[in-house]
C-alpha cells in the first residue's frame, strides 16, 4: 500500500479485478487518497482523483447494475 495508513474504507471492484482503498487516518490527520491493488498484476496505483474532503473511520461498497 503507497500511504501508510489505518481507519480507511476499502471494497473489491464488481468484476473482482482490484481492490480500492478510500481516505484513512497516518497518525496526524484524515486522508483524501484513493488506491488501487490490481490483483492480476500484484500492484497498488495511486489514483489522480482524490475524495472531495478527507476522511477516515468510513464503509465502501461496490454494486453491479447488471450491464456489464
Amino acid at each position: 500500500m503507497p500511504t501508510a495508513k489505518c481507519a480507511f474504507a476499502a471494497c473489491v471492484d464488481f468484476q473482482g479485478k482490484a481492490v480500492y482503498t478510500f481516505g484513512g487516518f497516518d497518525s496526524e490527520k484524515r486522508l483524501d487518497v484513493i488506491e488501487r491493488f490490481v490483483l492480476d498484476t500484484k500492484k497498488w496505483e495511486t489514483l489522480k482523483v482524490q475524495l472531495s474532503k478527507p476522511l477516515s473511520n468510513a464503509a465502501a461498497v461496490s454494486t453491479s447494475t447488471g450491464n456489464n
